[in-house]
């Protein structure tokens, strides 16, 4: 009793009422039921994936078009009324046990191309085993630790992606046709043409890509991180991500939780990390004015004067070296664990 308690407040303080509402039976049938009187889905595609494929990286070209997919389960619900709503794609990213949600589904009437994206299950393993890293990274402590979360995540996670046939039976009332995505044809070379191809079959407007379609490193994920130093407290951040919540340790909650900025910060310096010179960091402090260097909120991103202030630079540049970046060497140190 006492570690179910303990688990519904990680999870009510994490934010994963999802999670919450699906382990109540009749919460999950109230809000899967909410959808149970739609006649007709208005999708032009669906998009069947999962994590650990590249759907996340597909996902946000297709928003780039204006192809932008709803996800349609919230855990194992159905999410509210999501069935009434009229967007683009349909997106599927599990199979879910939820027989009451699958009965609404297979009521629907609507005739679009399914669009499935796959990979082998080694490479998914690897991959949530990956994320998984990143989100524990501070209670790992050697190769132990990892092969233990790696059989904890095959024995507790019940949507990895292996059962491509399962998923598509799911919608198969609703297919005119299925394409397969492979890895290859979602990778850096070759998702261009796929992409227009995508946009020419569905009258959207194809986007010529001019940047890395490899959208799944965790680096950017780490921020904004704010911590404390000597009693002070400061941000480290990329520019737009102030208002989205680190993802670093977020499966720990050892570290303190501060609230998202939304005023002002005071710029220290600009940051750039050793391999990762495609994703510049500042850090700024929450607590005290450098030289009236202030940053000022802008449309989620901040505006700033660069201007350094020796002081606050020294009070933690010993942070850098011992906590930040050693995070970072940690976890490529893992990836390249053999199992």
């Amino acid at each position: 009793m006492i570690r179910k308690i303990r688990s519904f407040f990680k999870l009510a303080f994490g934010g994963h009422w999802g999670s919450i509402f699906s382990k109540i039976p009749p919460a999950k049938f109230l809000i899967t039921s909410t959808n149970l009187f739609a006649k007709k889905l208005s999708y032009r595609y669906i998009l069947l994936g999962g994590h650990g494929m590249g759907m996340q990286s597909f996902r946000y070209y297709l928003e780039q078009i204006g192809a932008t997919p709803r996800e349609i389960y919230w855990y194992e619900m159905l999410a509210p009324f999501v069935l009434y709503k009229k967007d683009e794609g349909l997106l599927i990213d599990k199979d879910p046990k939820n027989e009451f949600a699958k009965k609404i589904l297979s009521k629907q009437k609507i005739s679009i191309p399914v669009y499935q994206i796959i990979r082998d299950p080694i490479s998914i393993i690897k991959s949530c085993l990956n994320a998984t890293i990143f989100h524990r990274i501070s209670v790992l402590q050697d190769k132990k630790d990892v092969e233990n979360v790696l059989i904890e995540i095959l024995k507790n996670t019940p949507h990895l992606m292996f059962y491509f046939t399962s998923l598509q039976n799911s919608i198969k009332h609703l297919a005119t046709d299925i394409t397969y995505l492979t890895q290859d044809s979602i990778n850096q070379k070759n998702l261009q043409n796929t992409l227009n191809d995508f946009a020419n079959r569905l009258n959207y407007s194809p986007m010529k890509i001019e940047e890395s379609v490899l959208k799944g490193t965790a680096f950017p994920r780490a921020f904004p991180y704010i911590f404390e130093v000597e009693g002070k407290s400061f941000i480290l951040s990329l520019n737009g991500r102030e208002d989205k919540h680190s993802e670093l340790d977020m499966g720990t909650f050892i570290s303190k939780k501060f609230p998202i900025i939304k005023e002002k910060i005071f710029f220290i310096k600009e940051v750039i990390f050793e391999g990762y010179e495609d994703y510049p960091l500042y850090l700024a402090s929450l607590t005290e004015k450098p030289s009236n260097n202030t940053i000022t909120v802008r449309g989620g991103g901040y505006l700033f004067n660069r201007r350094k202030d020796s002081s606050l630079q020294n009070t933690c540049s010993s942070f850098f070296r011992k906590t930040s970046k050693s995070l970072f060497e940690r976890k490529r140190d893992y990836r390249n664990f053999t199992f």
